[in-house]
């Protein structure tokens, strides 16, 4: 397994990959609304301190925003570039590649 600690949103961009189907839908600017994919990459993250942990989540293209598990749950990753959020701290495990 390999274990990346996250200290910029662009790193889960370049790691995002469409895994799984979810409900959710998001606007691409010259393209219009599309329903997004779950990334199914197990990440574990602080949240006001508070150890959490999620398998399937996606990146917001117009807000930069981290949605995770089924309820919508958010993280503002430009606040977390900036050291301002209430997220601080976020590890990506992966299947090492063969």
């Amino acid at each position: 397994m390999k274990l990346t600690n996250i200290t910029k949103s662009q790193q889960l961009h370049e790691v995002y990959t469409e895994d799984m189907q979810s409900k959710f839908y998001d606007y691409i600017e010259g393209v219009g609304i599309v329903r997004r994919k779950w990334c199914t990459k197990l990440l574990v993250f602080n949240r006001e301190g508070k150890p959490m942990h999620t398998e399937k989540w996606f990146i917001t293209y117009m807000d930069n925003e981290l949605i995770y598990n089924t309820k919508g749950d958010w993280v503002n990753l430009d606040m977390f570039d900036k050291n301002e959020s209430y997220c601080d701290k976020i590890l990506l495990f992966e299947e090492k590649e063969e």
